[in-house]
């Protein structure tokens, strides 16, 4: 019989806990497809071939990001007070970044706010390696006109991570009209 890894574990329970929310803003069309199973040997392998940064950096690399820090689809543009305001966006990835270093053993913490102007369901995830390892999610949430939602969501990293990067996701029936204020990315 075979063990489950405490990693797979780990980040199972992560995205239990992510967000509590009504079974009826489960979205019968998912953004992104569920990810593949991974082998082990090739995590071992993915995570072989990302640099972990070096410990003495560690008090270095554990800080907040913000919106500023981040990478925009063109639809999006950072207004003077930080809120991201998205203009007749297609559905697909809107923010990401800051492709930032995360020590070992860190906490990364994503907390945001998004309204929106007409219907669209909200994705977000953490990657890292170009998007090559997956580390987390928050469960797809319905967000209705009009309304201003907070969302949070914490994934712990056991090994040190190049290039980390949070990734913000829309999904509507049309190009889409919205605000995210207080985007912060935290490494702990």
């Amino acid at each position: 019989m075979k063990t489950v890894p405490v990693k797979l574990l780990a980040s199972l329970f992560v995205l239990a806990v992510a967000c509590d929310r009504d079974p009826a803003d489960v979205p019968s069309n998912p953004i992104l497809p569920p990810p593949t199973a991974i082998e082990a040997s090739s995590s071992e392998a993915a995570s072989a071939s990302v640099p972990e940064p070096a410990a003495s950096n560690s008090a270095m690399l554990r800080r907040g990001y913000g919106p500023i820090d981040m990478k925009l689809n063109p639809c999006v543009s950072l207004e003077d007070d930080h809120t991201l305001v998205g203009k007749q966006c297609a559905s697909g990835a809107v923010v990401f970044g800051p492709y930032a270093n995360a020590p070992a053993d860190a906490d990364v913490d994503v907390a945001f706010e998004i309204e929106t102007k007409t219907p669209l369901v909200l994705g977000a995830d953490m990657v890292s390696n170009s998007a090559q390892q997956f580390h987390g999610a928050l469960l797809e949430q319905q967000i209705d006109p009009g309304a201003r939602r907070s969302f949070g969501y914490r994934v712990h990293l056991f090994k040190g991570v190049s290039g980390l990067e949070s990734r913000l996701f829309v999904r509507a029936s049309a190009p889409a009209d919205f605000k995210i204020h207080s985007l912060v990315v935290t490494v702990r």
